[in-house]
């Protein structure tokens, strides 16, 4: 068979909204593995696996319409993703980030082989809990050079945003905003030790979203340890999807000239 043979294929098409429970299921070589359409079933989908040998399937795991504004009874453990193609959408649905109080769409105990994510992918909010103090960002990366890198993505939520970004023990800033980076302040630990960075953010809009891409860039050349953690445990802020990867404003559709500096130290 072709490659054009496994384009558009879904794997499990749901036309109702019942309750169902998928597990050990395989999904091997499907463009879409769940599609449910203009329906709200809720899904329990456990131990099951993911995997194309084709570079150029797989768009998505789980898709509805998207004329569907609201949140979504997805619950989804230990699951094994191997896609290769690029901008592959775990979530490909009109789920607002920030606004799942209730954690109805939760991701748990699943590897991403490959980190090709889509970078506004609804699921990169998952790693924020319902905690107080939570990693979202831990890197081994420890040299900067003075260009823009991107610390994540924040949606025009409706509600409170609250990050540490530290970037060794005496060296952090704490961010805190309100809905589209309202009420804006900041807080420096240790300013005097010669750091000097700027931290801003580019606006986007993406299917009909918006997007507010946050980043920083060094004064020169740095070295340092960047930790980010959350404060609000509100699941409105979305990581990159790799942690090892510095990604640049234009990786996210954001050129240079656009970015609004709110911090320069």
């Amino acid at each position: 068979m072709g490659v054009d043979n496994f384009s558009d294929t879904v794997g499990i098409r749901i036309g109702c909204n019942a309750t169902f429970y998928l597990d050990n299921v395989y999904f091997d070589t499907i463009d879409t593995c769940i599609y449910t359409g203009v329906n709200k079933p809720s899904l329990l989908i456990n131990n099951s696996f993911v995997f194309s040998y084709l570079d150029s399937v797989g768009s998505s795991f789980f898709k509805r319409d998207r004329s569907l504004i609201n949140s979504q009874e997805l619950v989804v453990n230990n699951i094994l993703f191997d896609i290769k193609k690029d901008n592959y959408k775990l979530i490909n649905a009109n789920i607002p980030v920030g606004y799942d109080t209730f954690m109805r769409t939760q991701f748990k105990n699943s590897i991403l082989k490959n980190h090709n994510i889509y970078f506004f992918d609804p699921y990169l909010s998952q790693y924020i809990r319902d905690s107080n103090d939570d990693f979202l960002i831990r890197t081994d990366m420890q040299n900067f050079e003075d260009n823009w890198f991107v610390l994540g993505v924040m949606p025009n939520f409706a509600g409170e945003l609250s990050l540490n970004i530290s970037f060794s023990l005496n060296r952090s800033i704490k961010i805190y905003c309100g809905s589209g980076l309202s009420n804006f302040t900041y807080d420096i630990r240790d300013p005097k030790n010669g750091f000097h960075f700027q931290f801003g953010y580019g606006k986007v809009i993406v299917d009909n979203s918006v997007y507010y891409v946050l980043c920083m860039r060094t004064k020169g050349p740095a070295t340092g340890f960047p930790v980010i953690t959350t404060k609000s445990g509100s699941r409105c802020f979305m990581r990159t999807p790799n942690d090892d990867i510095l990604y640049k404003p234009i990786d996210y559709g954001v050129s240079e000239e656009d970015i609004k500096i709110m911090v320069d130290i």
